[in-house]
């Protein structure tokens, strides 16, 4: 919009949720402790380290927390000796199937999704936090580009970068389980409402639509002329 696209003809298809295969179920098993999870590609253009630097205070005043990242790359290898330099303990799954990813979400207290602030997080509509709305978390997003406009009230918003913010943010809600019961809630909510995969699809079909009364009956006609 900011550069002259008109309003009336702009079409929002943000990535979404498969809402069967992502969505709230109870645990499987009794947990010894909260699990605090980040999810997703471990690739050069993604941003774990802050999570790791965040997971070092969060244990440090919620000692029985864990960690977890879900997901694999060539910053794996990276990411591992990352947590070991700081005497954390964290579990990494590297890459695993889709539905597998939907199972440790369900098993988290609480998802993160940390992101530097540059032009390509700006311009992009985060998987992850799609998915953890769907299984209704409470999340912990780093405040960049489309993130907070996802995650709305459904979640913590901190300034990209702010590993103390981040850390403080999950502190808080593994303190106050109501009000993450509070936002998981919400976040399901905004799963349904706007992002999953057929909503998306409804908004694309009208955007070919308008398309073709727009544009398409006009050559249409110029053509039979």
């Amino acid at each position: 919009l900011r550069y002259g696209a008109a309003s009336d003809v702009v079409f929002d298809a943000p990535v979404g949720a498969d809402l069967s295969l992502f969505s709230p179920k109870r645990a499987e098993a009794k947990q010894s402790g909260p699990i605090v999870l980040y999810q997703g590609q471990l690739e050069e253009a993604s941003f774990a380290e802050d999570f790791i630097r965040c997971a070092v205070r969060v244990q440090a005043e919620v000692p029985n927390a864990s960690f977890k990242i879900v997901g694999g790359g060539v910053k794996l290898l990276r990411l591992k000796e990352l947590a070991e330099a700081n005497g954390l303990q964290m579990n990494f799954t590297g890459y695993i199937s889709h539905r597998d990813v939907a199972r440790h979400i369900d098993s988290a207290a609480v998802s993160v999704a940390t992101f530097e602030d540059n032009e390509v997080t700006r311009c992009k509509s985060p998987l992850k936090i799609a998915e953890y709305l769907a299984c209704g978390k409470p999340i912990v997003a780093s405040d960049v580009g489309d993130v907070g406009r996802m995650v709305k009230d459904a979640g913590l918003l901190v300034r990209a970068g702010d590993v103390e913010g981040l850390a403080a943010a999950v502190v808080r809600l593994l303190r106050e389980p109501a009000l993450a019961a509070r936002l998981g809630a919400m976040a399901r909510g905004r799963a349904e409402s706007e992002f999953n995969w057929a909503r998306t699809t409804e908004s694309i079909i009208d955007g070919y639509e308008m398309a073709l009364r727009r544009f398409g009956m006009r050559r249409l006609l110029h053509s039979q002329c």
